[in-house]
């Protein structure tokens, strides 16, 4: 492409998007470490925003406050975003821009504050109509780029962002094309790292982590915000400073700076190249023919001795068919070669490439067999006086093949063995684990642990002993698993004691008679095991009481 028509129409999308990366390569430490300054903040809190009012049982008390943090927090790091775009144009221009003063500060937070919020309402109905999406992503870039306070006010910058993102239209939805599927792999990436170390190190070192005990309960709305926000942290640098050079070379259209600036380049060499032709004419001046033809006369030219046609043709025939120069040999069997098939060409390449791949393999190993037997030819006390004997050869090679075998088989069998004890090991200590009575006193015992009955016969025997406040979770944990299994709720251990009650409403809002007894149950125990009440025999017969009617009201209804 021209040089003129390329400054029209903009570097392609593929190059532009390389000179970002080497722009964040060669200055990483600079460049970045404003942007994760104003980034992960806003990241934390956002995730921490999301996962209150998302689980939060109390979340609408303190809804408003949260979020107004949050807005802070994203004006925060608009602003450091500005200023990392800043950055990357003193890198791309060479020159230092003005120092930070509070006026300008102020003067960026106020454009940031003014003009950014409303890309979070404008961005998606964009996408949904698709077509103004990435002209007007465009804009909101470069509001970015030139809000840093120094160029003008809020209709100035506008302006000016609105024109910039008007520029290159090709080349800012090829960008916007390529960045979108980078970012995808990059989100899938992150969804099976995060979704497989935690079972690989429960699967190698037995760690034991809140994301095994939950299994697919884990694939929740937390955990994909958390995805989403660790590709944004990947992605969104580059795209930053993508639109970044997009802003630089659209204002170079106007003020040249892309030139001046590969001028620069070019500077050391023109000088350098000035000075080499100063000296050269230098040079031609000076009167040096006399003494070069004096230098020639005293030092007469040594002629080499005479060689023999022989010898040439010897010389030239003994190189010639050498390795390296056989690519300009004539292919002799040419015409005799069989034609083959593209995939018989692609078999025979293969069985090739193993073949380069096992015969270092295989020489090692012959190399070890020719020491071993040496090895043991010497320790003959006839092995100088006669040959060596074939048979007795072929015998050691026999035995060396057997101990061999011998020695894979012996590991498999180890190895055998040894799955087959960790597997042994593992079922023993669940079936342990199943028969022995579980914890009451911790507060993630899962209701899925025994059965009903189990549950119910350890709650009798803790009522005999007295422990009434035990007996009454036990009594509870055994209505929980009895309305799982009747279909009523799914047991999982990061569900609260309102998350069962508002899945049973749910699903059980025909009954209501099931609905009171189980609601009432769940406040008798919580004041129980949370608060300061008293166990006594009035509150366990009330219990017992709902706890019938929960269980004989789950039985002759079972709920889809």
């Amino acid at each position: 492409m021209n040089r003129k028509v390329q400054r029209r129409k903009g570097k392609p999308a593929v190059e532009l998007i390389e000179e970002a990366v080497h722009l964040l390569r060669r200055s990483a430490g600079r460049l970045l470490t404003p942007y994760y300054a104003g980034s992960l903040p806003f990241l934390l809190g956002f995730l921490y925003f999301w996962a209150d009012m998302s689980r939060g049982a109390n979340a609408w008390q303190h809804g408003a406050g949260e979020a107004f943090f949050v807005s802070a927090l994203f004006i925060w790091m608009k602003c450091w975003h500005t200023v990392f775009a800043r950055r990357i144009r003193e890198q791309l221009t060479g020159e230092p821009t003005r120092p930070w003063t509070i006026r300008s500060a102020l003067r960026m937070a106020t454009l940031q504050t003014a003009i950014q919020p409303t890309g979070l309402v404008l961005l998606p109905l964009a996408l949904i109509i698709t077509l103004p999406f990435g002209w007007l992503y465009a804009f909101y870039q470069n509001i970015t780029v030139f809000g840093d306070g120094e160029t003008g006010g809020v209709r100035a910058i506008f302006r000016k962002a609105r024109v910039t993102a008007a520029l290159f239209p090709a080349q800012n939805h090829a960008a916007l094309a390529i960045l979108f599927l980078f970012g995808f792999f990059v989100f899938l990436n992150l969804t099976m790292v995060l979704a497989i170390l935690p079972r690989l190190l429960h699967m190698l070192f037995g760690v034991e982590t809140v994301f095994t005990r939950a299994g697919g309960s884990v694939f929740n709305t937390t955990f994909l915000a958390v995805t989403c926000g660790l590709s944004y942290l990947a992605v969104d640098p580059l795209v930053k400073a993508v639109y970044a050079l997009r802003c630089f070379y659209g204002e170079s259209l106007k003020t040249g700076e892309d030139l001046r600036e590969e001028l620069k380049r070019f500077r050391p060499a023109t000088i350098t190249a000035a000075v080499l032709a100063f000296l050269l004419f230098l040079h031609a001046l000076t009167p040096s023919y006399a003494s070069a033809g004096e230098q020639v006369a005293q030092n007469p030219v040594r002629h080499s001795p005479k060689v023999s046609a022989q010898e040439i043709d010897r010389s030239i025939s003994k190189v010639i068919t050498k390795r390296e120069y056989s690519w300009r040999m004539p292919r002799e069997k040419q015409g005799t070669e069989k034609k083959q098939g593209a995939i018989a060409r692609f078999v025979d390449s293969a069985i090739e490439m193993v073949k380069d791949w096992l015969r270092p393999i295989g020489q090692w190993f012959k190399k070890a067999i020719d020491w071993i037997f040496d090895k043991f030819s010497r320790m003959r006390p006839d092995h100088e006086e006669r040959p060596r004997d074939a048979g007795w050869s072929l015998s050691i090679y026999i035995l060396l093949y057997a101990l061999l075998c011998a020695a894979v088989c012996t590991l498999a069998i180890m190895f055998r063995r040894m799955w087959q004890r960790r597997r042994g090991s593992r079922v023993e200590t669940a079936v342990g684990t199943a028969i022995s009575a579980p914890d009451l006193e911790r507060d993630d015992v899962p209701a899925d642990q025994l059965p009903m009955d189990r549950w119910l016969e350890l709650g009798r025997g803790l009522m005999e002993q007295g422990e009434l406040r035990l007996a009454l979770r036990a009594f509870y944990l055994a209505a929980l698993s009895h309305l799982a299994a009747q279909g009523s709720i799914t047991i999982a251990s990061f569900k609260s004691n309102r998350e069962y009650e508002q899945e049973l409403r749910r699903k059980a809002h025909t009954l209501p008679e099931l609905l009171q007894a189980f609601s009432e149950n769940i406040r008798i125990v919580e004041r129980a095991w949370y608060g300061m009440h008293e166990v006594t025999g009035d509150i366990m017969a009330l219990f017992d009481t709902n706890q019938k009617r929960i269980m004989a009201r789950a039985e002759t209804t079972k709920l889809s």
